[in-house]
């Protein structure tokens, strides 16, 4: 990347390095350093880079070099969990245990962000990393890419006060392509035309996403947000065009709960961002598992149905407490048998071997398809309007994607 922006972007990991010194959720600061000339002339500008800008040497770029977490989770979901399961055996279900039983440090690690004012704001299957030792049996996951993160709370008050804006972007709740300018708020709030203005909007989106089309108004990537909708797919009732138009559907109309009150929107939108994008994650790499029979569909819809809380397109109703989703997580882990075969429970959310009676966890029933309750929109309380977002300005963040 240009050397302004490696500087920048590695500067930014002092924050996450004061908030977790002991490297418990992340790998540590990367190492800042040069390529050769020969090596820059020789496999970088050929590879096509969209960073490289004209006129420029290897002199004019800089790589920020990480410790080697594992793989990250898109590979391991899409190449190599035929590897980790091995056959159906004792020792693939205790991979698989072990697999969610350590997941649990992820949510771990979100509560650490939010309680150091972190942002992420960029977490995806590629960007969390997981290593497994056969012969200590442990796994360990690290969130990677630091590079968009930022404090949650400025990132709130600009959105707020106009100084910055979000866009439609396929790893981000949808609701916050409605921070993108003040056009897309105000066709939105502003609408007086004969047709449901929830209909225009959900009709329009759609079409753009299940039909492909790169040329469109908002600024939204059709082939990012159906890669999107395959990781929030429930493997027991697959995506179609219905699916994914209810989906956005309920955004619209959630968001339009927040007119008086757009600065609980922001504030409730910034603050599920990461959490948000974690249940996506984790949902894709259990459609995986399931796929290949290492979850049952009790133990895949238990997962499955809080993944689905994170992530839920209605604001009003999406999980926005990270202790609720770590209790919550803990009791699916209880509930799927996967505390009693690893002989393990929690304190105070740290995992332990179980001595003596088991700590009561909340038990959370399996809802088949047919029994999930619609989302129904709570009330938002009348105050006093705020500003609207602005115009958008889109991260500087100099990689190559």
């Amino acid at each position: 990347m240009k050397n302004k922006h490696a500087n920048s972007e590695y500067t930014e990991y002092d924050r996450i390095a004061a908030a977790d010194p002991k490297h418990k959720y992340y790998l540590g600061k990367p190492q800042k350093c040069k390529i050769l000339e020969a090596d820059y002339v020789a496999h970088v500008q050929p590879s096509g880079c969209r960073i490289l800008e004209p006129n420029t040497t290897s002199a004019d770029y800089s790589m920020l070099q990480y410790k080697d977490g594992g793989m990250d989770l898109n590979d391991f979901a899409s190449f190599n969990l035929n590897k980790f399961l091995g056959s159906h055996s004792p020792a693939s279900q205790k991979r698989v245990d072990l697999f969610w039983l350590h997941a649990h440090s992820l949510f771990m690690g979100l509560k650490l962000f939010a309680e150091n004012d972190i942002l992420h704001d960029d977490i995806k299957p590629h960007n969390i990393v997981v290593r497994y030792d056969p012969v200590s049996e442990t796994v360990k996951f690290n969130y990677i890419d630091f590079g968009l993160m930022k404090s949650m709370s400025k990132q709130m008050r600009d959105i707020i006060n106009l100084a910055t804006t979000r866009m439609f972007h396929w790893s981000r709740p949808m609701e916050q392509g409605y921070m993108s300018n003040s056009a897309h708020f105000d066709q939105l709030y502003s609408y007086t035309g004969a047709t449901n203005l929830v209909d225009v909007h959900t009709q329009m989106i759609s079409d753009v996403i299940t039909k492909r089309k790169t040329a469109n108004r908002f600024d939204i990537d059709p082939v990012s947000f159906l890669l999107t909708f395959e990781y929030m797919e429930n493997h027991l009732s697959p995506n179609n065009t219905a699916t994914i138009q209810a989906h956005v559907r309920s955004s619209i109309e959630s968001t339009m709960n927040y007119k008086l009150v757009p600065h609980i929107f922001v504030e409730k939108s910034i603050k599920t961002t990461d959490s948000n994008s974690l249940g996506f994650t984790l949902n894709y790499v259990a459609n995986k598992m399931h796929t290949k029979r290492a979850l049952t569909d009790d133990e895949y819809l238990r997962l499955h149905q809080l993944f689905a809380r994170m992530f839920d397109p209605n604001l009003m109703t999406r999980l926005d407490n990270i202790n609720t989703m770590i209790a919550e997580y803990e009791s699916v882990l209880l509930q799927n048998g996967v505390l009693s075969r690893l002989k393990k429970t929690f304190r105070n959310h740290v995992i332990t071997k179980v001595s003596g009676p088991r700590p009561t966890v909340k038990s959370i029933p399996v809802l088949s398809v047919a029994q999930v309750p619609a989302q129904v929109p709570a009330q938002v309380p009348a105050q006093v309007p705020a500003q609207v977002p602005g115009k958008e300005r889109i991260p500087k963040t100099g990689r190559c994607r």
